[in-house]
């Protein structure tokens, strides 16, 4: 295949039609403009031939009529006014679309985070049914039973699994004589921590009388920290007393607020604690619980993206869980502080509480595009004003003037409504078409595209060789729609496709899909100063269709983003319909 030049070559303009009067047509024709000829009047050698005829020495040239002049500067006005508010709404639309990019970001991780305490949730209900099916558990059970779930490796986070027997307070006595006297293993013979069996509150709680103790009895790993904590009764820490009564009332697991996990007074680290309620034939005798530190939660929760936001996660009750700007010296979490820009709160809800989430985005958020569109915008308007006050001035007739104005207003839409790089419709653009569809019904189907390894052909062969990339990428599209479809560029990596097709768009759809991938996926040859090189990509693609999965535009991206996140994770070069995600 000839190279692709690495480069800004002068792309052609891309126009996609104000109105969509049926469903066959309700998505403009995307079509490439061809270039003006010599003869059109609106293209610069039109006008430079035509401009000759009137110079400065024609009589009556130095005194045009008082309306002339008059229509001379109420253009430019219009022209001026026309470039403020096209900055303005470029600006805006720029806004919303980092706004919705920081939208899916949050959603992702606060997924990921569900999704992480959910796994673990199912580690507490499968010791829970270690108890339930067997007679008796011992130390040395509960102690093999946990070492094999390898807690290091497979678990991130995860400090200690503990069980607490439910004694009422006038029997402590005769349980701690009890766990005391206990027979123990070869490797705890002699424990103090066991021999000497206390129970006691949690490190700075002060001792409340309650009536029934949930003392931990067993626990494991049996290191320094979990032999300590062994005897340590969460009912007399409010804290963890509220937690253990939620989960007697919901019978399901639920997370406590922040608490201290390490005895020693200088250690900041802050956790939280999972409780699960332990009932056999109908009787409750005791909780399983979960340590967890929440920076070890975190760590390695979204893999090694440098992500471009900041968030900071509190409890229930507003205590500081984690912060992604790091800890202090004693280990504790540091607030990210007073931040300017996108932010965006979010409240996940995590077993039977809900922690809040706030994201913030950082200075390089912003894409170049992103960042430059209206400066561009507001330029390019001012160069188009200056060139209809050049012409006008020169005396060019009436008619040459009113076609450069119609000419230099399309230019200034075109730059608000089409991406920068590619010449495709942008996002703004793309919503703005797709929710006027998804209010006149019908049915048409929505296709997320996201292109897998770009970011690692940016990162080996430069932004010039990616944005040639991404041109190239761009053209394949194109060519693999019909005229009744519009393909659009959202940002980054991502592009939309809508497919038009009153009959059977889940079927038109998957075709499409599935020749996009397969067509994106052929190697691509980009011309560098060197020569050319190759590169590969992918593409996982998911599909939504209306009205199945949405009956608004906002709710077809979103179910959209939700399939192309499952085809992600399924392993990418795939594609996926909303409807099956949502059923499984």
């Amino acid at each position: 295949a000839e190279p692709i030049p690495c480069g800004y070559p002068r792309r052609t303009p891309i126009s996609v039609a104000a109105d969509w009067p049926s469903l066959g047509n309700r998505f403009a024709n995307v079509r490439e403009a061809t270039a003006h000829g010599v003869d059109d009047p609106r293209s610069g050698k039109g006008i430079l031939r035509i401009l000759p005829g009137v110079d400065q020495g024609e009589p009556g040239a130095a005194e045009r009529p008082r309306a002339w002049r008059v229509g001379v500067v109420l253009i430019l006005l219009f022209l001026v006014l026309g470039t403020v508010v096209a900055t303005w709404q470029t600006g805006r639309s720029m806004r919303a679309s980092q706004q919705q990019r920081l939208e899916m970001e949050a959603a992702r991780i606060d997924t990921a985070v569900q999704q992480r305490l959910h796994a673990y949730e199912e580690v507490l209900l499968g010791c829970s049914g270690l108890f339930v099916a067997s007679d008796v558990v011992t130390r040395s059970d509960w102690s093999d039973y946990v070492d094999a779930l390898d807690l290091d490796e497979r678990y991130p986070g995860l400090l200690s699994l503990s069980f607490m027997p439910a004694i009422p307070t006038a029997e402590l006595p005769a349980f701690t004589a009890a766990v005391r006297r206990e027979q123990l293993p070869p490797e705890l013979a002699g424990a103090p921590e066991i021999t000497g069996f206390t129970v006691h509150p949690p490190h700075g709680v002060t001792p409340s009388d309650q009536p029934i103790s949930a003392p931990i009895l067993y626990i494991a790993p049996l290191d320094k920290g979990g032999l300590s904590a062994l005897g340590l009764d969460p009912m007399q820490d409010p804290t963890r007393r509220a937690a253990l009564e939620r989960s007697d009332r919901t019978g399901s697991p639920v997370v406590s607020s922040r608490v201290r996990l390490i005895d020693d007074p200088a250690d900041g680290r802050v956790g939280f604690v999972a409780f699960l309620p332990m009932k056999k034939d109908g009787k409750q005798f005791g909780w399983l619980s979960a340590a967890f530190l929440a920076e070890q939660f975190m760590d390695g929760l979204l893999g090694d993206v440098d992500l471009p936001i900041d968030f900071e996660i509190e409890d229930d009750a507003g205590n500081l869980l984690y912060s992604t700007n790091g800890l202090a010296e004693d280990g504790s979490p540091r607030r990210l502080g007073e931040l300017d820009g996108l932010t965006l709160d979010t409240r996940p809800e995590l077993s039977g509480t809900h922690w809040r989430v706030h994201y913030a985005a950082t200075a390089d958020f912003a894409t170049p595009t992103e960042e430059l569109a209206p400066f561009f915008v507001a330029f390019g308007g001012f160069l188009v004003t200056l060139l209809v006050y050049v012409v006008a001035t020169t005396g060019a007739g009436w008619r040459h003037r009113a076609l450069l104005l119609e000419r230099s207003e399309s230019e200034v839409r075109h730059l608000a409504t089409h991406d920068q790089l590619t010449g495709l419709p942008n996002r703004a653009l793309f919503l703005d078409r797709l929710e006027e569809a998804a209010s006149r019904g019908g049915m048409f189907a929505l296709a997320y595209v996201d292109i897998d390894g770009f970011k690692q052909v940016n990162d080996s062969h430069g932004h010039r060789v990616g944005d040639a990339l991404l041109i190239a990428i761009a053209g394949r599209m194109q060519s693999r729609i019909r005229s009744s479809d519009l393909v659009a560029r959202i940002g980054g990596d991502e592009f939309a496709v809508v497919v038009a097709d009153p009959s059977t768009p889940p079927r038109r759809a998957l075709d499409i899909a599935e020749d996009l991938v397969t067509r994106l996926g052929e190697p691509y040859a980009i011309a560098v100063d060197e020569g050319a090189v190759e590169v590969s990509i992918g593409a996982s693609i998911g599909i939504a269709t209306h009205p199945a999965d949405g009956s608004t535009g906002d709710d077809l991206v979103h179910a959209a983003d939700r399939a192309m996140l499952a085809a992600k994770r399924a392993g990418r070069g795939r594609l996926m319909l909303a409807s099956d995600v949502d059923r499984g």
